[in-house]
């Protein structure tokens, strides 16, 4: 009886333990991964800004903008991703699955038959105490060298991961900013809201609003992408039938 008590008690513990093991993991997952998506939006924004030419620092983006364009740049970086993927299997599919299946196993097997020769000759052939202090020896000098060289390895394979980490969270997402900035210049920026200003040392002209800032605005016209002061921009438009503006 006091066993099964025990046992009940033991249970309801468990099912207790499971929902805050639950919200520990899902927020350190949340700590590590909010940075990170903040990264990747900023490195967005300033890689859509530079293939316009564009200051980054005259046109900063809020939070809420940031991880906007964080969702942006995940699903173009995942469309280049799957047809970089594709391409890459198509083109050499070879050497991307067959050649290293063909190596791992191979190397397994060799590694394998290896070790079972190795005790298998050690069961079979004894060896004398002249031997033996020799192999002690050897041990005694490789354990050191081998920690060092383990604990070299550890601490560079950690660096590098973590500028694995930092290059994967800024270049390809810069890469995506840029991409749909050339995008944009292609069509024109047809979502975008229009309004007219008056050039210096030219008449009025209709330009597409490509983003503004605290201070500045950045507009498109005709291949020309200009920036003015946000008090020039006092009346802007699109047609009821467009989409609603975007970026």
């Amino acid at each position: 009886m006091l066993e099964r008590q025990a046992k009940v008690e033991v249970t309801s513990e468990v099912k207790q333990a499971s929902p805050i093991a639950f919200g520990k993991w899902a927020a350190a997952l949340a700590a590590i991964a909010t940075p990170l998506c903040y990264l990747n939006g900023r490195a967005f924004h300033d890689g859509y800004l530079s293939r316009l030419h564009l200051e980054s620092s005259m046109f900063p983006a809020d939070v809420q903008g940031t991880f906007t364009d964080a969702a942006r740049a995940w699903m173009e970086g995942a469309v280049i991703v799957l047809g970089a993927v594709s391409k890459a299997l198509a083109a050499h599919w070879f050497l991307i699955i067959v050649l290293p299946t063909s190596l791992v196993i191979g190397l397994s097997a060799a590694v394998h038959y290896l070790i079972y020769r190795a005790a298998t000759r050690r069961r079979s052939t004894p060896q004398s105490g002249s031997e033996l202090r020799h192999v002690r020896m050897i041990r005694s000098i490789l354990a050191p060298v081998c920690f060092l060289l383990l604990g070299a390895y550890v601490i560079y394979t950690l660096f590098a991961l973590i500028g694995a980490v930092l290059l994967l969270s800024v270049g390809p997402f810069v890469q995506a900013g840029a991409r749909v900035a050339t995008n944009d210049l292609k069509t024109g920026f047809p979502n975008a809201p229009t309004v007219e200003l008056s050039a210096p040392h030219a008449d009025t002209s209709t330009y597409r609003i490509i983003q503004c800032g605290d201070k500045f605005c950045a507009l498109y016209r005709e291949g020309e992408v200009a920036t003015v002061p946000i008090a020039a921009i006092t009346w802007a438009s699109w047609k009821a039938g467009d989409p609603a503006p975007g970026r």
